[in-house]
Order: structure tokens, then sequence, then C-alpha cells
């Protein structure tokens, strides 16, 4: 399992590369093969790196293809033929042995948002699209993969591991109740996933949770966690 981690400031300070640097050197343990970190004015990603694939030897985090529109993620994509004869027939071929990451990459590039319904496999992850100035961030639809996010004040962080998130100063950890990305429908008795998209710009910020689907209860070990502390974000 690969560590991740991002920080968006919404009024557009520069992240603290050194703080940006702590935070992503805590989840070694996750991804001991490697450790990067990208940052651009107020956003800033980091990653650390477990080859789990053949196709992850070549792989490095956070990525880019166009310069404008960056990913870190914890994942591995099934069904990675069909996705890769999709993208050829949309005109965005990809090398049979890329990276996951970078098929999760195309597939939002060429799908936006949409890309969801093409993914299969298990996966969780943040997508800086520079050009819209949107954070797309999601989980797979089981919720196999861990993910975590708190908005305090000026600031959004992401990442897959809780520690990650408590290193951050504006996380008032002593006072905080985390809440887990399902909750219960409305409509029955099943769960649901919620993926996240935050928009910011000269006309504000806003929130979106979309992409709703059925998925399995909370694992009891998650539960525990996120009752653990006392007050809500």
């Amino acid at each position: 399992m690969s560590g991740i981690v991002g920080i968006v400031q919404l009024d557009g300070a520069p992240v603290d590369r050194e703080l940006l640097e702590r935070m992503t050197g805590s989840l070694a343990a996750r991804g001991p093969d490697a450790q990067q970190t990208w940052g651009r004015g107020g956003v800033g990603f980091g990653h650390t790196l477990l080859r789990t694939t053949w196709e992850s030897s070549g792989e490095s985090q956070p990525l880019t293809l166009d310069g404008q529109t960056w990913i870190v993620a914890d994942c591995r994509v099934d069904a990675r033929d069909e996705l890769l004869r999709a993208l050829a027939d949309r005109g965005c071929a990809a090398e049979t042995d890329a990276p996951d990451p970078e098929l999760i990459l195309r597939a939002y590039t060429v799908w936006g948002e949409a890309c969801l319904d093409r993914l299969l496999g298990d996966f969780s992850f943040a997508i800086w699209d520079e050009g819209h100035r949107t954070l797309v961030c999601a989980r797979d639809h089981f919720g196999v993969k861990p993910f975590f996010y708190v908005h305090v004040d000026r600031t959004f962080i992401v990442s897959n591991d809780l520690n990650c998130l408590r290193l951050h100063p504006s996380v008032p950890t002593s006072s905080m109740r985390w809440r887990s990305r399902r909750r219960r429908h409305p409509g029955g008795s099943g769960w649901v996933r919620l993926h996240l998209v935050l928009e910011h710009g000269d006309s504000g910020r806003r929130w979106r949770r979309t992409r709703e689907g059925a998925v399995p209860p909370v694992p009891a070990h998650e539960r525990s966690d996120l009752e653990g502390l006392d007050a809500e974000v």
C-alpha cells in the first residue's frame, strides 16, 4: 500500500514545503521504495511508493502528463486491457506497461469525472486539475483503499493515513471526530461511497459530493479509528 498526501491552500498561500516533506516522510512505512513531493503555489502532493506489480517498476509519483494535471494514488487497476482499448478508441493511446496511476490520469483527461465509470480495481487518489482549479478525490467502489480528508479554515488536506493528517498544525487533533467517506443511504439499508470535488477560483469555492454507489458497511477497525476523536470536521 503506497502513501498519499495532498494539501490545498484555499486562500492561495504557498504550501509549506518543509511541512509537506515531513507529512510525506510519515508515510514511509506504507511506501518504502520511493518518496517524492510536488508543489506549485497553494497546492502540494506527496507520495511514498510500494511496488506491487511489474508495471510499477517504472512508476513515479506525484505524476503529470502535461504539467497541468497531477495525481497521487494508491491503486491497482483491474481490466487494464479493456481500459487501454477504450483510451485508444478516444485517441489517447498508452503503453501496455503504463503504470496504473498513468492510466487513471489518462482516463481523467479523456472522460473527466466520468472516468470513475471506467475504473475497476482498488484505488484512492487525488487529482489536481490546474486548468479548472479543481481537486478531484475518489476511492474504489468497495472502499478497499482508505481515504480521509479534513477542511480546516483555509486549508484542505487529504491522505490515506490518519496519522499523516494529524501532523498538519491546522488540525486540532484533540477535538476532532473523523467521518468516514461512507454513510447510510437515505432511501435504503445499503451504504454509499462519496466522490468529492473541490472547485475554487475567482468566483469562490464550491463543494460537490457525487457518484454515489452501494458499498459494504464500514469495517469495525475503521469505525473505531473514526469514532475515537471528539468533534466533527
